[in-house]
């Protein structure tokens, strides 16, 4: 289970993931947001605060109830949620 408290601070991308820095200068890796993770293996998702979130944060919710999976565009990957994966 992956707890998450949102806040006006929380958007689509802390959701989603973003390239993060290593510890080499200039070399970065994918680190995949809650969302990301709950999906690809399927684990619940429970989202506290959600009268908080951004409208930007609902629409990505809504998107992934509605098809149950999660397209990241800049990745060029498509996330299907997993067996097991609730969002609560």
């Amino acid at each position: 289970m992956i707890h998450i408290y949102l806040n006006d601070q929380i958007d689509a991308k802390m959701m989603v993931g973003s390239y993060v820095c290593t510890s080499t200068p200039g070399q970065f890796k994918w680190a995949p947001g809650p969302l990301t993770r709950a999906l690809r293996n399927g684990h619940w998702l429970v989202i506290e605060n959600i009268h908080l979130a951004s409208s930007e944060v609902l629409t990505l919710i809504s998107y992934v109830i509605k098809h149950q999976k999660l397209v990241i565009p800049s990745r060029g990957e498509e996330i299907v949620a997993q067996d097991g994966f609730q969002l609560i």
